[in-house]
């Protein structure tokens, strides 16, 4: 039961992933008067970071982008980033069976573009951009029409399932990639952006006990009286002058404010009098099967000593090798979209036997993910300007479908939903 005291919070946060906790870190700084809610018993959500026959398993993210933002926040909570092995460097794509090394010389000189695709590919730099410019448009339309469609299907849409899981007709280049088409607008062609200014590879980051420090960290920060786990809630209804939050054990709540840091699909079904919109936010099914590996051969371990390999079409839409990313994690995790495994897990233990000639391949753990990464379609800012354009000024919204995916978006969506209602 909620103590009498926690009854009329000033602000409850709705959901404790990384977005609500940092919406929680942010009001405990200041001071202020918050209750934090989580229906699951743990906090982090995408964040599961177990350790399985002695090494970490992380079904979720593996690590983050290093910047500016996120290093100065694990210097304010003690924290201290272990940097990935160089040679995950190294990535490969999977296609018809074959696999490719990424790289600009493999992808002139090798065989997974054909030579039309490959000229067409060069006359990028000459391709003038649409007068007037689009709006928006799909990521696959994008890169169809600047270098080729073969490139678009076999290329990006492998490295994209290793981020979006979403087929790249699917994606809006705005909301996933804002900077791309004002690049090609300033320097002419993404070839030519370049060669006038190669962009700079950002560091992989973790942390020694795996991904879970971070949420860990976060939560030792917060007042534990003002954490409620296992606590769901079932509806948020608006009052004259708050919000009444129903909870999932016949509670009611009435807070003066309210930060719903909830997946898009559950923010909708909490809240519908205002935030039914966000229904219109898809995800797709995903599973992720994490692995070990009793002994790899040595003549392939460039394949073990890489990032991974990214697949360009089925089910199996990767195949990442943690233990050669950073010291003491589990094997790998494929990457299944859907929950049917059986198949791409047969598929993946065949391709890492026989084409890369790793034995011992047995599976550690399944995480499916419903609902984990959104689909951000063509239009997805407009939607989101538009139901943040009616919240008021006592409402906030925090989470990955806001406006990136990544852990640092989430983390400045909670921080910046706060600062919104302290006002």
């Amino acid at each position: 039961m909620i103590a009498l005291s926690m009854k009329n919070p000033q602000i409850v946060i709705v959901g404790a992933g990384l977005a609500g906790l940092m919406a929680a870190y942010s009001a405990e700084k200041a001071g202020c008067d918050y209750l934090l809610l989580e229906r699951a018993t743990k906090a982090g959500g995408n964040v599961q970071t177990s350790q399985i026959e002695g090494s970490l398993v992380e079904p979720g993210p593996l690590g983050f982008l290093a910047s500016q933002y996120f290093l100065a926040l694990c210097a304010e909570l003690g924290l201290k980033p272990v940097l990935a092995n160089n040679l995950a460097q190294k990535k490969f794509i999977l296609h018809a069976g074959q696999v490719h090394e990424v790289s600009p010389q493999n992808l002139i000189l090798g065989n997974l573009l054909s030579w039309e695709a490959k000229f067409a590919c060069l006359g990028e730099f000459f391709r003038p951009e649409p007068n007037p410019p689009l709006t928006d448009e799909s990521v696959g339309a994008f890169f169809a029409r600047r270098f080729h469609p073969e490139l678009a299907q076999k290329l990006v849409q492998a490295v994209l399932n290793g981020i979006h899981a979403s087929n790249i007709y699917d994606l809006s280049l705005q909301a996933c990639f804002p900077k791309l088409k004002e690049t090609v607008l300033k320097h002419g062609s993404l070839i030519g952006a370049m060669f006038g200014k190669p962009p700079q590879k950002r560091l992989l980051l973790s942390f020694a006990g795996g991904m879970s420090d971070l949420v860990q960290a976060l939560l030792a920060r917060l007042n534990p009286a003002r954490v409620r786990l296992g606590v769901g809630v079932q509806v948020i209804e608006s009052a004259s002058e708050s919000y009444r939050v129903q909870l999932s054990s016949g509670e009611e709540l009435e807070a003066s404010k309210v930060i719903v840091a909830t997946n898009a699909s559950q923010a909708a079904r909490l809240f519908p009098s205002q935030l039914s919109a966000l229904a219109q936010i898809k995800y797709n099914k995903l599973t992720t099967v994490s692995f070990a590996l009793d002994a790899i051969t040595s003549k392939n371990q460039k394949y073990s000593q890489s990032f991974g390999v990214l697949a360009s079409a089925g089910n199996l839409l990767g195949i990442r090798f943690d233990e050669s990313i950073f010291t003491g994690l589990c094997g790998g995790t494929l990457f299944v979209g859907g929950t049917e495994t059986g198949d791409s897990v047969n598929l993946a233990k065949r391709i890492l036997e026989s084409d890369f000639g790793m034995s011992g391949f047995r599976v550690l753990r399944q995480t499916p993910w419903p609902e984990a990464i959104p689909v951000f379609a063509v239009g997805h800012d407009k939607l989101i300007a538009s139901v943040r354009s009616a919240l008021g000024s006592k409402l906030a919204l925090a989470g990955n479908y806001l406006r990136g995916i990544s852990l640092e978006e989430a983390l400045r969506s909670g921080e910046e939903a706060f600062e919104l209602l302290r006002g």
